[in-house]
């Protein structure tokens, strides 16, 4: 009963912060990411996970100062969230190529080209963290982002070079995501495909593929 009871509580708490959003008072979720104390803290970031990507996406400065937060959970649930906000707007593009959401589209671009602008740089420097768990959720935010993560070419090519298995093959996706801009993998990519990882090899494959086929439409 009480299990039932918790249940209903945070589905009348998840209607409730969607409301708030639909009317333009989500002030409640971002005051509760500036909070002081942790526990406050994560229940704000479980908010705005299922806010309105919009909302997400033009309130991603409340973010960032998390990014340094002493608590690793935080900073680690942070960088997964601000990758999770572009990869759903990735997943509405489709829709927003209509006629209706023609004028929508251009403007969430824009703020996606804003944000990235902010976040990016942060999370190249989180690429050289001493906590490999930071690192890992950092370059599948980075992979997330896309053709705006650009920069973080240089530094995914290294982990590829030095880095653990696991990390190389986040590294090899995230290059294939980011597409025509990864060209300089390329050659790096050519090896390892060739190499006797059969798990890299495969991924590599496919993210030459990405990227060449990329090159060519553009």
């Amino acid at each position: 009963m009480i299990n039932k009871m918790n249940k209903i509580i945070v589905v009348v708490g998840v209607i409730s912060m969607l409301c708030c959003s639909n009317s333009g008072q989500g002030s409640k979720v971002l005051s509760d990411l500036g909070s002081d104390k942790e526990e406050i803290i994560s229940e704000g970031l479980f908010f705005y996970m299922i806010m309105p990507t919009d909302f997400r996406i033009k309130n991603i400065d409340y973010l960032i100062p998390l990014l340094n937060h002493k608590n690793i959970k935080i900073r680690h649930t942070v960088t997964g969230v601000i990758g999770d906000i572009f990869l759903d707007y990735d997943r509405k593009e489709e829709i927003r190529r209509t006629p209706l959401y023609n004028k929508k589209r251009i403007n969430f671009n824009d703020d996606c080209i804003k944000a990235s602008t902010k976040v990016v740089p942060i999370l190249i420097k989180q690429l050289g963290d001493a906590n490999p768990s930071i690192i890992a959720i950092s370059i599948t935010a980075i992979s997330d982002i896309g053709s705006l993560a650009k920069d973080a070419v240089p530094q995914l090519i290294k982990i590829i070079e030095n880095g653990e298995n696991e990390l190389r093959a986040k590294a090899i996706i995230a290059l294939g995501n980011i597409g025509s801009d990864a060209k300089d993998a390329i050659p790096i990519l050519e090896k390892i495909a060739t190499s006797g990882n059969a798990n890299l090899s495969n991924l590599a494959i496919r993210s030459l593929s990405e990227i060449k086929n990329d090159l060519i439409l553009h």
